[in-house]
Protein backbone atom coordinates (compact mmCIF):
# COMPACT_ATOMS: atom_id res chain seq x y z
CA UNK A 1 0.00 0.00 0.00
CA UNK A 2 2.94 2.59 0.74
CA UNK A 3 4.68 1.84 -2.96
CA UNK A 4 1.37 2.61 -4.11
CA UNK A 5 0.66 5.87 -2.67
CA UNK A 6 4.37 6.79 -3.31
CA UNK A 7 3.72 5.76 -7.11
CA UNK A 8 0.54 8.24 -7.02
CA UNK A 9 2.39 10.59 -5.08
CA UNK A 10 5.23 10.56 -7.79
CA UNK A 11 3.15 10.73 -10.71
CA UNK A 12 1.13 13.96 -9.51
CA UNK A 13 4.34 15.93 -8.59
CA UNK A 14 5.27 14.54 -12.26
CA UNK A 15 2.17 15.55 -13.17
CA UNK A 16 2.29 19.39 -11.65
CA UNK A 17 6.44 19.80 -12.68
CA UNK A 18 4.99 19.41 -16.85
CA UNK A 19 2.09 22.48 -16.31
CA UNK A 20 5.20 24.61 -16.83
CA UNK A 21 5.58 23.10 -19.83
CA UNK A 22 2.30 23.07 -21.35
CA UNK A 23 1.49 26.05 -23.37
CA UNK A 24 -1.71 27.67 -22.96
CA UNK A 25 -2.74 28.24 -26.41
CA UNK A 26 -2.18 24.31 -27.13
CA UNK A 27 -5.27 23.66 -24.87
CA UNK A 28 -2.79 21.71 -22.37
CA UNK A 29 -4.33 22.30 -19.18
CA UNK A 30 -8.05 21.65 -20.23
CA UNK A 31 -6.96 18.33 -21.40
CA UNK A 32 -4.91 16.84 -18.28
CA UNK A 33 -7.42 18.67 -16.22
CA UNK A 34 -10.15 16.17 -18.46
CA UNK A 35 -7.53 13.58 -18.40
CA UNK A 36 -7.23 13.80 -14.65
CA UNK A 37 -10.87 14.07 -13.97
CA UNK A 38 -11.46 10.69 -15.86
CA UNK A 39 -9.03 8.96 -14.08
CA UNK A 40 -10.94 9.79 -10.60
CA UNK A 41 -13.75 8.56 -12.43
CA UNK A 42 -12.47 5.21 -13.22
CA UNK A 43 -10.25 5.68 -9.36
CA UNK A 44 -13.15 6.36 -7.50
CA UNK A 45 -12.96 7.19 -3.70
CA UNK A 46 -15.64 6.20 -1.24
CA UNK A 47 -15.99 8.83 1.88
CA UNK A 48 -18.78 8.76 4.78
CA UNK A 49 -21.21 10.51 6.46
CA UNK A 50 -22.37 9.70 9.62
CA UNK A 51 -25.34 12.24 10.89
CA UNK A 52 -26.32 11.81 14.43
CA UNK A 53 -29.28 12.77 16.49
CA UNK A 54 -27.39 14.90 19.09
CA UNK A 55 -24.76 16.97 19.55
CA UNK A 56 -23.89 16.21 23.15
CA UNK A 57 -24.92 13.02 25.08
CA UNK A 58 -25.66 11.29 28.77
CA UNK A 59 -24.66 7.87 30.23
CA UNK A 60 -27.72 5.91 29.37
CA UNK A 61 -28.44 8.06 26.24
CA UNK A 62 -28.70 6.25 22.79
CA UNK A 63 -26.94 7.67 20.33
CA UNK A 64 -29.08 7.21 16.96
CA UNK A 65 -27.39 7.39 13.44
CA UNK A 66 -27.85 7.92 9.83
CA UNK A 67 -25.09 7.00 7.40
CA UNK A 68 -24.37 8.33 4.01
CA UNK A 69 -21.86 6.56 1.77
CA UNK A 70 -20.68 8.87 -0.97
CA UNK A 71 -18.39 7.92 -3.76
CA UNK A 72 -16.44 10.06 -6.65
CA UNK A 73 -15.38 13.96 -6.60
CA UNK A 74 -19.39 14.60 -7.37
CA UNK A 75 -20.49 12.62 -4.10
CA UNK A 76 -22.47 10.33 -5.69
CA UNK A 77 -24.83 7.74 -2.89
CA UNK A 78 -22.58 4.60 -3.04
CA UNK A 79 -23.20 1.18 -4.86
CA UNK A 80 -19.95 -0.17 -3.91
CA UNK A 81 -19.99 -1.36 -0.49
CA UNK A 82 -22.56 -3.17 1.35
CA UNK A 83 -21.50 -2.90 4.80
CA UNK A 84 -19.87 0.04 7.23
CA UNK A 85 -18.05 -0.59 9.92
CA UNK A 86 -18.30 2.32 13.05
CA UNK A 87 -16.68 2.34 16.38
CA UNK A 88 -17.33 3.73 19.41
CA UNK A 89 -13.90 4.38 21.23
CA UNK A 90 -12.81 5.98 24.30
CA UNK A 91 -11.37 9.01 25.48
CA UNK A 92 -8.31 6.82 26.28
CA UNK A 93 -8.39 5.41 22.69
CA UNK A 94 -10.21 1.76 23.55
CA UNK A 95 -12.41 0.42 21.01
CA UNK A 96 -15.88 -0.04 23.33
CA UNK A 97 -18.02 -1.39 20.44
CA UNK A 98 -18.20 -2.17 16.25
CA UNK A 99 -21.35 -2.42 14.76
CA UNK A 100 -21.41 -3.55 10.87
CA UNK A 101 -24.41 -1.35 9.30
CA UNK A 102 -25.91 -2.81 6.06
CA UNK A 103 -25.77 -0.02 3.26
CA UNK A 104 -28.54 0.04 0.62
CA UNK A 105 -28.38 2.34 -1.78
CA UNK A 106 -25.57 4.28 -0.42
CA UNK A 107 -27.45 4.78 3.01
CA UNK A 108 -27.85 2.61 6.19
CA UNK A 109 -29.05 3.57 10.15
CA UNK A 110 -27.52 2.16 14.12
CA UNK A 111 -27.41 3.12 17.36
CA UNK A 112 -25.19 2.70 20.23
CA UNK A 113 -26.11 2.67 23.54
CA UNK A 114 -24.06 5.27 26.67
CA UNK A 115 -23.86 2.36 29.53
CA UNK A 116 -24.14 3.86 32.90
CA UNK A 117 -20.90 1.97 33.65
CA UNK A 118 -19.16 4.49 31.10
CA UNK A 119 -17.01 7.31 32.37
CA UNK A 120 -17.79 10.82 31.36
CA UNK A 121 -15.55 12.22 28.68
CA UNK A 122 -15.05 12.85 24.80
CA UNK A 123 -15.57 9.72 22.78
CA UNK A 124 -15.46 9.11 18.97
CA UNK A 125 -17.50 8.03 16.20
CA UNK A 126 -15.01 6.49 13.76
CA UNK A 127 -16.63 4.88 10.45
CA UNK A 128 -15.38 3.34 7.21
CA UNK A 129 -16.18 0.91 4.59
CA UNK A 130 -13.78 -2.02 3.25
CA UNK A 131 -13.02 0.02 0.42
CA UNK A 132 -12.00 2.93 2.38
CA UNK A 133 -9.65 0.50 4.38
CA UNK A 134 -7.52 0.32 1.37
CA UNK A 135 -6.60 4.03 1.22
CA UNK A 136 -5.37 4.27 4.79
CA UNK A 137 -7.09 5.77 7.82
CA UNK A 138 -6.74 9.62 6.99
CA UNK A 139 -10.01 8.77 4.74
CA UNK A 140 -12.44 7.65 7.45
CA UNK A 141 -15.43 9.63 8.79
CA UNK A 142 -14.32 10.39 12.72
CA UNK A 143 -15.89 12.69 15.17
CA UNK A 144 -15.30 13.66 18.56
CA UNK A 145 -18.60 14.58 20.83
CA UNK A 146 -18.69 14.69 24.86
CA UNK A 147 -20.48 12.33 27.08
CA UNK A 148 -21.64 13.31 30.11
CA UNK A 149 -23.44 12.27 33.41
CA UNK A 150 -26.34 14.85 34.75
CA UNK A 151 -27.40 13.03 37.40
CA UNK A 152 -25.67 11.70 40.67
CA UNK A 153 -26.83 9.28 43.50
CA UNK A 154 -30.62 8.96 43.82
CA UNK A 155 -31.01 11.15 41.09
CA UNK A 156 -32.47 9.96 37.34
CA UNK A 157 -32.20 12.78 34.50
CA UNK A 158 -33.73 13.10 31.09
CA UNK A 159 -32.27 15.24 28.48
CA UNK A 160 -33.91 16.43 25.26
CA UNK A 161 -32.49 18.64 22.42
CA UNK A 162 -34.11 21.39 20.23
CA UNK A 163 -32.88 23.43 17.89
CA UNK A 164 -33.00 27.11 16.99
CA UNK A 165 -30.73 30.15 15.42
CA UNK A 166 -29.54 33.15 17.32
CA UNK A 167 -28.28 36.11 14.42
CA UNK A 168 -27.89 33.56 12.10
CA UNK A 169 -25.78 31.17 14.68
CA UNK A 170 -26.99 27.35 15.60
CA UNK A 171 -28.05 27.47 18.72
CA UNK A 172 -28.88 23.95 21.05
CA UNK A 173 -30.99 23.55 23.64
CA UNK A 174 -30.77 21.46 26.23
CA UNK A 175 -33.42 20.81 28.60
CA UNK A 176 -32.60 18.60 31.61
CA UNK A 177 -35.41 17.44 33.75
CA UNK A 178 -34.34 16.18 37.35
CA UNK A 179 -36.44 13.39 39.28
CA UNK A 180 -35.89 10.93 42.33
CA UNK A 181 -36.02 7.44 42.14
CA UNK A 182 -39.89 7.28 42.99
CA UNK A 183 -40.28 9.70 40.02
CA UNK A 184 -40.63 12.73 42.54
CA UNK A 185 -39.74 16.31 40.73
CA UNK A 186 -36.70 17.70 42.47
CA UNK A 187 -37.90 21.08 42.32
CA UNK A 188 -35.84 24.39 43.59
CA UNK A 189 -33.06 22.09 43.35
CA UNK A 190 -29.10 24.05 43.15
CA UNK A 191 -27.56 22.99 39.87
CA UNK A 192 -23.88 23.58 38.73
CA UNK A 193 -22.99 22.77 35.46
CA UNK A 194 -20.46 23.16 32.62
CA UNK A 195 -20.78 23.06 29.02
CA UNK A 196 -17.64 21.90 27.13
CA UNK A 197 -16.83 21.65 23.39
CA UNK A 198 -13.75 20.58 21.77
CA UNK A 199 -12.51 20.06 25.62
CA UNK A 200 -12.86 23.38 26.47
CA UNK A 201 -15.08 24.79 28.83
CA UNK A 202 -17.20 27.76 27.40
CA UNK A 203 -19.58 28.02 30.22
CA UNK A 204 -19.99 27.84 33.54
CA UNK A 205 -23.04 28.25 36.00
CA UNK A 206 -24.78 27.86 38.86
CA UNK A 207 -28.70 27.81 38.78
CA UNK A 208 -32.07 26.22 40.39
CA UNK A 209 -34.43 23.96 38.69
CA UNK A 210 -38.18 25.20 38.51
CA UNK A 211 -41.31 23.59 40.20
CA UNK A 212 -41.72 20.61 37.40
CA UNK A 213 -37.91 19.93 38.00
CA UNK A 214 -36.49 21.31 34.99
CA UNK A 215 -34.01 23.28 33.56
CA UNK A 216 -32.55 24.93 30.39
CA UNK A 217 -29.20 25.06 28.47
CA UNK A 218 -28.18 27.31 25.57
CA UNK A 219 -25.12 27.04 23.46
CA UNK A 220 -23.87 28.63 20.43
CA UNK A 221 -22.35 26.52 18.26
Amino acid sequence: MKSKRSLLFSLLVSILGLLAFIPIEDGGIEKLVTALQRWADTNPQEKVYLHTDKPYYALGDTIWFKAYVTVGSRHQLSAQSQALYVDLISEQDSLIQTLKVPIIAGQGMGDFTLDDDLNEGNYRIRAYTQWMRNAGEEYFFDKTFTVGSPGGEGVVAKVDYSYDNLDDKPKVIAKLNYVDDEGKALADVEIKYEVILNKKVISSRTTKTDMTGSLAVSVLN
